[in-house]
């Protein structure tokens, strides 16, 4: 298997690109000897930027406050947690890197998921606005 798995999902609204969410998916090796055996991986979800000069501000089309959370935290400007982009991180620990990777992954798409119903939902409300 391999070190690192990075899938992409084009974020669209009102007929227009937003960007690109990328989930990217690493091991981070075994925990420490003194503390267990167990080996770890984790899972990033990065969303796009306001602009190039915002890079830790999540665009403006994407914060939808305390309306939708992802990754345990509200979608604000600053949503991030991650050092030069947007994106926070989750790790997990287990004894099976495998099953670690489909874990965090499943997770990470459960939680793109719910930005993108929320997208949906809003085009929805905008359709039927008039």
């Amino acid at each position: 298997m391999a070190h690192t798995v990075v899938t992409t999902t084009e974020l669209t609204y009102a007929g227009r690109t937003i960007g690109t969410a990328t989930v990217t998916v690493s091991r981070i090796g075994q925990d420490p000897p003194e503390t267990d055996d167990l080996v770890g991986v984790q899972v990033e979800l990065e969303l796009p930027a306001a602009s190039a000069t915002a890079l830790q501000t999540l665009h403006p089309e994407l914060v939808f406050g305390a309306r939708v959370q992802v990754f345990g935290s509200d979608l604000v400007a600053g949503w991030s947690n991650v050092a030069g982009k947007v994106a926070r991180t989750s790790t997990y620990s287990g004894t099976v890197f495998t099953t670690l990777f489909a874990t965090a992954t499943v997770y990470a798409n459960a939680e793109l998921a719910k930005l993108t119903a929320a997208l949906a939902a809003r085009q929805v409300a905008l359709n039927d606005a008039g």
